[in-house]
């Protein structure tokens, strides 16, 4: 009987889901890479992305 495949991952290491798109997926590895560096220019690139930036109107 052959093996069972592992599920394909992530860059992250995080299972891929069959319900989510692969952009969703880079999406949240762009986030898990910024938070690993722990550094704040990191986190405001990412936060700069048009997927992820906080409107105007709320920031001021």
């Amino acid at each position: 009987m052959p093996s069972a495949r592992p599920a394909p991952t992530t860059p992250a290491g995080r299972p891929r889901s069959a319900a989510t798109s692969s952009d969703y997926d880079q999406l949240i590895d762009a986030g898990v890479d910024a938070c690993a560096k722990d550094h704040p220019s990191a986190l405001s690139c990412l936060f700069a992305r048009d997927d992820l930036a906080v409107p105007r109107h709320i920031t001021g």
